[in-house]
């Protein structure tokens, strides 16, 4: 039974000494061992004993997500594969240019980090932590930007009947040249099968909110709009709204 997954496994060997080595279990597992003795009327009854085979350093985390907003990283990762033992911890460094920004143990399979300078590319890595010791990292890089892609994004009826796309524009401290939103926008008729797709260009504008309204909307058709930034390689940010029913 291993201890640190639900594998479980049995054998049986036959064996004409009073010892014998059994090998190849995995570490951390606990070992239930029935030894009868046996003639050529049969086996009588068996004798049991157990013991737990020590523990190892555990496999390597894998990074699910790094998702980044303003001045933040929100890192998430799953167990090691091979966990080996019981984990008790992780260390999550931040690495740029050489410069540790972060070096922190967390307990769960999440963290948070903050205060990290913007326009920056950031090396990332997650290691697990066993008894006996830390196993092999999981790794991965992000570029933490002012912009994240347009954030807030939201969807409603602008006027009532018009579909439309509003979000918080993104800062341009990291960009060179000028900079456009790209509004990618599908529609969904539900009263009939009919479907519909396009994009356009939005320009940066210095203000709290921007929007972007469709210059006609169906009636009972659900709208998804997603809003990335033009020629960047940045998140893009998506919702919906349904336009009403009309008589």
């Amino acid at each position: 039974d291993v201890l640190w997954s639900d594998e479980q496994g049995s054998n049986e060997t036959f064996n004409d000494r009073n010892t014998i080595k059994l090998t190849n279990f995995k570490p951390y597992t606990n070992v239930t061992v029935n030894v009868a003795a046996g003639t050529s009327a049969g086996y009588g009854a068996p004798t049991t004993c157990w013991n737990v085979t020590l523990q190892d350093v555990p496999g390597a985390p894998v990074i699910t997500s790094i998702e980044y907003s303003e001045h933040l990283l929100y890192i998430t990762w799953s167990p090691p594969e091979e966990g080996n033992g019981v984990i008790l911890r992780y260390l999550v460094d931040i690495v740029s240019n050489g410069h540790h920004y972060t070096r922190e143990y967390v307990t769960e399979t999440e963290d948070v980090i903050s205060d990290l300078p913007e326009c920056t590319s950031y090396d990332i890595t997650v290691t697990a932590e066993t008894e006996p010791g830390s196993g092999p990292s999981a790794a991965n890089s992000t570029f933490l930007s002012g912009s994240v892609a347009p954030s807030f994004v939201t969807c409603d009826l602008g006027d009532g009947d018009h579909a439309r796309v509003c979000w918080k524009p993104c800062s341009q401290q990291c960009f060179t040249g000028d900079l456009n939103y790209n509004i990618s926008w599908s529609s969904d008729v539900l009263w009939s099968d009919t479907e519909d797709s396009g994009e356009d260009s939005w320009p940066w504008e210095n203000k709290d909110n921007s929007c972007y309204t469709l210059d006609s909307s169906v009636p009972y058709t659900n709208y998804s709009f997603c809003v990335g930034v033009v020629g960047q390689d940045t998140d893009t940010e998506c919702c919906s709204v349904e336009t009403p029913q009309t008589g």
